[in-house]
């Protein structure tokens, strides 16, 4: 607070973008970053509501305040649905060291994004999703859709949760002969997927544009597998190339397979080096909580 950390790159666009949608400015739409990054429109809608609820205070401020007790709510019940799942005190210690021990969660709170709320709500989703297992009771595995649904819509990213506990629902109904919490988990895919598309529908209704297609995963791929000054596999300006709209679906996708296959070749090449790569990349996603700020 004190060395008033500003937001800068993406997370200076969904701020400026709530607070711009918030007054009835849609221009931003209608710019590339959103155009190729629709899905950034969730953390901008959570933004925005949040602008629209308290514009009075400055929301990167409210934001950072509100993101302290978000992370240590995410922690908090991470703990507690541990200690459902193995009925073991020790999960307790065990989960509260690996929250410490990763230092983005535990600074992260300087940015104003979607990354926390989704780990919260995506925590909570776990929770109740270890809830109905215990108790069998319907309410826990409808709070489980919603809250995994709302993770998504504010950042794609909790798809893995979302996978992983479609996986568990799985081996759950194999081991007890319960298909209801598969039932819940297939919902709250479905669920996400739709509330996904329709948080970007209102905001075309409302701007009055039509957003054009994202930039692929291929594509976003390929960069994560480069080089770059910001570090292995770190944003490298890659994917920018493709947000001319004349570069067609069939280029784009043409032309980044091109670019991974010249990049496979390399790393196969060269093992000892493909090796030291992937651990800086480990290393640095886990290591450099500012995600660029300090950088």
């Amino acid at each position: 607070f004190g060395m008033y950390t500003r937001q800068e790159v993406d997370f200076m666009y969904v701020c400026q973008a709530a607070e711009c949608f918030a007054d009835g400015d849609y221009r931003l739409l209608s710019g590339d970053y959103f155009n190729e990054c629709s899905y950034q429109l969730g953390t901008v809608l959570m933004l925005e509501c949040v602008a629209r609820l308290v514009p009075q205070i400055p929301l990167e401020r409210l934001m950072q305040g509100v993101n302290v007790l978000i992370s240590m709510a995410g922690a908090w019940m991470l703990i507690v649905g541990g200690e459902l799942a193995f009925r073991d005190k020790r999960v307790h210690s065990a989960a509260l060291a690996m929250y410490l021990l990763c230092l983005p969660l535990a600074i992260y709170c300087i940015h104003v994004y979607g990354t926390l709320p989704m780990v919260m709500l995506c925590s909570a989703a776990i929770l109740c999703f270890v809830l109905y297992i215990r108790r069998k009771q319907l309410r826990f595995g409808f709070m489980y859709v919603l809250l995994t649904a709302l993770a998504y819509v504010i950042k794609p990213n909790s798809a893995i949760v979302l996978m992983a506990l479609l996986i568990c629902a799985v081996l759950h109904g194999m081991e007890s002969g319960d298909w209801r919490l598969l039932g819940f988990a297939v919902m709250s895919v479905v669920l996400a997927v739709l509330l996904a598309r329709l948080m970007i529908l209102q905001y075309e209704w409302r701007g009055g544009v039509r957003v054009r297609e994202n930039v692929s995963m291929l594509s976003r791929l390929v960069m994560g597998l480069q080089d770059g000054k910001r570090g292995a596999g770190w944003y490298n300006a890659y994917i920018e190339q493709f947000f001319d709209p004349a570069v067609s679906t069939e280029n784009e996708k043409a032309i980044a397979t091109a670019d991974l296959l010249v990049r496979l070749d390399e790393m196969v090449a060269d093992p000892a080096r493909t090796a030291i790569f992937f651990v800086q990349k480990a290393l640095s996603q886990w290591l450099e909580p500012t995600y660029g700020t300090l950088l």
